[in-house]
């Protein structure tokens, strides 16, 4: 069975390849994906058990909490793990490691913490701060190789903040909203994340791990799916009209299920590294 990569890119004399001592630190999907299944082993049983009363982990366990720490806990680790390994791909230049991504996965966790047992201001203060140090890592090294494709990825990461911030400016009573809007808001950026980078790698993994394959990729229509996506999205969040919500939502889906179709599903059936990614992001229509 082939394997699915990111070709690693061969570095030159001013950027040389991982010396450290241990592994771990010497790319961003490592820690930060080992600390997001940690997190969702731990935090989805200890919210079962406090939601059914049979036991009381913390007082802060509530609803918001587990909207929160399922978007802005988990999704953004894998987020910013898979772009801060796809970034050293895409640019040949290092993205955070060794003391530097060791500091992040810290601050991640210790976010989790805070969230968990410390008061809100202070759980605030430590959770809004690792999104805008992750985007600002992730921009320099695109701002530094000239990598302005990608460029459009820190926009988001930046928007993510904004949506952090709101849902705890509003968890606080800060601000008049619900933080289901600020939760909304994040679910529908990570979609988008999850639409462009997956239309961009599912079609090429599938054509390189099964011989004979040529996915059909569309620009025109990406694009088209991409924005339907994002109306669909923006009409979730800010409250649309039933009718007109449900008519983006469905054109929406079957867009995105259109594209998906493109893609050859069907030839990836015997590779189990390959159709995991076409089922993931059959959700996105499903959903």
């Amino acid at each position: 069975m082939s394997l699915l990569t990111i070709e690693e890119p061969t570095p030159d004399a001013r950027f040389p390849p991982w010396s450290g001592k241990h592994a771990l630190w010497a790319l961003g999907f490592r820690p930060l994906y080992l600390l997001a299944a940690l997190l969702a082993v731990l935090a989805i049983p200890a919210w079962v058990a406090s939601y059914l009363g049979w036991l009381t982990v913390s007082p802060n366990i509530t609803l918001g909490w587990h909207m929160h720490e399922m978007v802005f806990g988990f999704a953004i680790a894998v987020v910013v793990g898979f772009l801060f390994t796809a970034g050293r791909a895409w640019t040949g230049l290092w993205t955070p490691r060794g003391l530097h991504l060791a500091a992040l996965a810290l601050l991640w966790l210790a976010a989790r913490i805070a969230m968990l047992t410390g008061p809100a201001w202070l759980a605030a203060i430590i959770d809004i701060s690792f999104l805008p140090l992750a985007a600002w890592s992730m921009y320099r090294v695109l701002h530094r190789a000239g990598n302005r494709r990608n460029m459009f990825l820190v926009v988001l990461l930046a928007l993510l903040t904004v949506a952090n911030g709101a849902f705890h400016a509003a968890a606080m009573h800060w601000i008049p909203l619900s933080v289901i809007a600020p939760v909304h808001a994040g679910i529908l950026l990570i979609v988008l994340i999850e639409s462009v980078i997956g239309g961009r790698v599912i079609p090429m993994f599938t054509d390189n791990a099964v011989p004979g394959t040529k996915s059909q990729v569309r620009p025109r229509n990406d694009k088209i799916a991409i924005a339907v996506v994002v109306a669909a999205g923006a009409g979730w969040v800010f409250g649309a009209p039933g009718p007109l919500m449900a008519a983006l939502a469905f054109m929406a889906s079957i867009a995105t299920a259109l594209r998906l179709a493109g893609w050859k599903s069907y030839r990836a059936a015997r590779n189990p590294l390959l159709w995991i990614l076409h089922l993931s992001y059959a959700w996105i229509p499903l959903g």
